[in-house]
């Protein structure tokens, strides 16, 4: 489930922000004219985010070794 808005409400012809939905499938980019909505979620399953979580985590690289990090810090 998802709520949505529109980036700018110029994309849909009217000077309110009033472009707001909710959405339980998955959404087009062009769900509103001209497209351009964000999709901000409004929950996640717990196991499915726990499980993801975990994967991201294993596969981040640090973009500084950490003996320079120790530098920098410590």
């Amino acid at each position: 489930m998802a709520l949505l808005t529109s980036r700018q409400a110029s994309a849909i012809g009217d000077n309110e922000f009033n472009t707001v939905a909710i959405s339980d499938k998955i959404v087009d980019i062009n769900f509103y004219r001209r497209g351009g909505e964000q999709v901000s979620p409004l929950y996640v399953k717990t196991q499915n985010l726990l499980k993801i979580l975990r994967i991201a985590i294993l596969r981040v690289k640090p973009e500084v070794s950490h003996k320079i990090l120790r530098e920098i810090f410590y």
